[in-house]
């Protein structure tokens, strides 16, 4: 029988995809330049769909399944139990060799893995993939060990940097964080009216590290700038002058003031 084969996507770049679908940021079928368009590196964007398709969360043509969209609406704290659902359903023959997977060796999971899935050149990738998807599922703990990093992986001009196990993790939490403040500002502006929410997504787009080109600057604020030509309406604010010692009074167009005088409006 062939094996079939497991997918390799890092899971911070699979925890962006989630995060985006549940506050309505990801496009489906969701193409390589959305992806990017997330944060997402332009050379693991292709094998991030591949990976929603494994989980199940996907159709054949990139449409979302029943499973995705239960995803999307259930509330956050609900999230990592239905989420563990889908990888057991997934990877259902590594549950079937290691019922418990949280204190599973890598060696373990990389014999599990030989022994049901193709692609042997990617089963670092692999095991490692699965590792972080169970640990934002409550699965695994954070501690599991992967390997030794090589070195302090760090993200912009940040010091600080998560170590590799618990990169995805940290992505998932993140995202659950940034969706909260976002619901909360927009409870500040009319539920009813949705032309704003237009606004929010854009806002959502700035860079997290604070650093673009000029190029996708310029075109964010363009975009930003035809999104508020359409959301908001131009009036003409009423001119003012000054009546009776320093008095302000409006005035119509085409209306003159003399000195002293009343006007009547």
């Amino acid at each position: 029988m062939a094996k079939i084969d497991a997918p390799y996507a890092p899971g911070s770049n699979i925890a962006v995809a989630l995060n985006a679908y549940r506050t309505g940021d990801l496009p489906t079928p969701p193409a390589n330049e959305d992806l990017v368009r997330l944060g997402i590196p332009k050379g693991n964007a292709p094998r991030v769909v591949p990976t929603l398709k494994f989980l199940g969360l996907l159709d054949q043509v990139g449409r979302p399944t029943p499973t995705f969209e239960h995803l999307r609406v259930i509330p956050d704290e609900n999230m990592p139990n239905a989420l563990a659902d889908v990888i057991k359903q997934a990877y259902a023959p590594v549950f079937r060799d290691l019922p418990v997977v949280s204190g599973a060796s890598t060696d373990a999971l990389t014999q599990v893995f030989g022994r049901h899935y193709g692609l042997e050149g990617q089963r670092e990738r692999q095991v490692s993939l699965f590792r972080r998807l169970c640990v934002m599922a409550g699965l695994m703990s954070e501690e599991a060990p992967i390997r030794k990093p090589k070195a302090a992986i760090t993200h912009g001009p940040t010091v600080i940097s998560p170590p590799v196990e618990t990169a995805s993790q940290g992505a998932y939490e993140q995202g659950v964080t940034e969706r909260k403040e976002r619901e909360q500002v927009e409870q500040g502006v009319n539920s009813s009216d949705s032309r704003y929410r237009s606004l929010f997504s854009h806002v959502g787009e700035l860079p997290q590290d604070g650093k673009w080109t000029k190029d996708k600057r310029d075109r964010w604020l363009n975009a930003l700038t035809a999104m508020l030509d359409w959301s908001t309406d131009i009036v003409e604010p009423e001119r003012q002058v000054a009546v009776n010692n320093h008095a302000q009074m409006p005035i119509r167009d085409g209306a003159v003031a003399e000195s002293g005088d009343k006007l009547e409006v």
